[in-house]
């Protein structure tokens, strides 16, 4: 009993996988995702600014078609229903480090795929921040995401229920500093005269990719087509 079981759970987690992480082209005008970005090699967080922390997921079905199927049902759907996120800070512990909430329920077609952005709780961010504030400056932390997605297959399993499925855990790291990623600009290339002041981005005041923190730099609003 033990050993089908675990064939079972295994099967399940084969069905629907994480393909892949992505992220926004910061230098893109639209904040649009359509699953042919790269994964970063790198993602840098600054949690001197009170942004979201996030990253998206393509999740792809592996199941293919069934071309025989007498019922013109493509019975390898899967519905997606929440993401289940664990956190592991190398700087100690933080506020929510595991959570689950729900995602799109958009239908995944056999040999398809669909992109989910997870966004952690805000408390965790704040927890990061006071956590950084007073380490040294200059301190870099890591910050682990776990993500699995569960959901469920449209067509029956055996003679009775829909079966329940889930993906293997995918894991992608953030480097985590404070105040690493804001910029000045010369009040010239922000629409400014050439006697105003350099625009700074603050805590409160500020513009980034997608209005987040993280993966690239973060000026002033009216620097943000620097």
């Amino acid at each position: 009993m033990a050993l089908t079981a675990a064939t079972g759970c295994v099967e399940d987690q084969e069905y629907v996988i994480v393909e892949r992480a992505i992220w926004f082209d910061d230098t893109a005008t639209e904040c649009t995702l359509t699953g042919s970005e790269p994964t970063p090699l790198s993602m840098t967080v600054d949690v001197a600014f009170s942004s979201p922390i996030g990253m998206a997921f393509v999740v792809a079905n592996q199941q293919l078609p069934n071309a025989n199927s007498n019922t013109g049902i493509d019975d390898t759907e899967v519905v997606l229903e929440t993401a289940e996120v664990s956190l592991t800070f190398t700087g100690g512990g933080i506020s929510a480090n595991s959570f689950e909430i729900p995602v799109h329920s958009n239908s995944i077609p056999g040999g398809g795929s669909d992109i989910y952005l997870i966004e952690v709780p805000s408390e965790v961010g704040a927890s990061l921040r006071t956590t950084m504030a007073a380490l040294p400056a200059g301190s870099v932390e890591y910050l682990e995401m776990e993500v699995v997605f569960k959901g469920r297959r449209s067509s029956q399993i055996g003679k009775s229920k829909l079966g329940s499925i889930e993906t293997r855990p995918y894991v992608f790291p953030f480097s985590v500093c404070s105040d690493c990623l804001g910029q000045c600009l010369p009040a010239t290339e922000c629409g400014g005269m050439e006697d105003d002041p350099p625009l700074c981005a603050t805590d409160t005041i500020w513009a980034g990719v997608c209005g987040f923190a993280q993966g690239a730099r973060v000026v002033h609003p009216l620097c943000a087509g620097a």
